[in-house]
């Protein structure tokens, strides 16, 4: 009870990630083989949820080449959206 107050600070990973995306891409560094796979189902799933997760993978850049992942993406960013607005709010949050 008596030991002083302590601060921990942990570091913004997505922003530290969004820097060094932004980085790389000033420095034009080449696709690597892993760039070029898509993305699975469940991983589009949870991009949607929260899209910066997208930045803590070590492959953000297949998403700036590749339209089909872009759709899949949007199309479910689309259905959290809807479903977000439809769901009845008690006090601020859902009421499941």
């Amino acid at each position: 009870m008596k030991a002083p107050v302590r601060r921990i600070h942990f570091d913004d990973m997505v922003a530290r990630r969004k820097a060094e995306l932004l980085a790389a891409a000033s420095a034009q560094l080449p696709f690597e083989e892993k760039d070029f796979a898509c993305y699975t189902d469940d991983e589009i799933r949870t991009f949607a949820f929260d899209v910066r997760k997208l930045f803590l993978t070590e492959r953000a850049k297949h998403l700036a080449i590749c339209s089909r992942c872009q759709r899949r993406l949007e199309y479910w960013s689309g259905l959290v959206e809807n479903f977000d607005r439809a769901t009845p709010l008690q006090e601020g949050r859902a009421d499941a």
